[in-house]
């Protein structure tokens, strides 16, 4: 298994997982719709997302939003969206996702920790 943080270049890949994990909680198809909410989504870079691959078949995604810690005064990620693949689900995948987004935070709070 490979996670990686998804840049448009992982555009493609992103949109038919995006459309399952909406499908999964009743919403209609949209594959224009999710393009374009992905497309802006990375090129304003207002959201982290990564992505598993097994075999270089993609199989899940995470996507986390900024948001901002008025105690410690610096910026987080709030995990919103979490979706695997149901045949590949029971195989790790999900917490190893989980593990890329804790790897994010931990460093943002080192890179603040490290500010003079």
């Amino acid at each position: 298994m490979n996670i990686y943080k998804a840049d448009i270049s992982y555009l493609e890949d992103l949109i038919p997982l995006f459309d399952g994990y909406r499908l999964f909680y009743k919403q209609k198809s949209d594959l224009d719709g999710v393009r374009h909410f992905l497309n802006e989504r990375l090129q304003k870079e207002d959201s982290v997302i990564f992505i598993a691959y097994i075999n270089q078949q993609p199989v899940g995604f995470t996507q986390l939003y900024h948001l901002f810690s008025s105690v410690s005064m610096q910026q987080l990620y709030l995990l919103n969206d979490l979706f695997v693949l149901g045949n590949y689900r029971g195989k790790g995948i999900g917490e190893a996702l989980i593990n890329a987004n804790q790897e994010l935070n931990i460093s943002v709070i080192k890179a603040a920790a490290n500010r003079p």
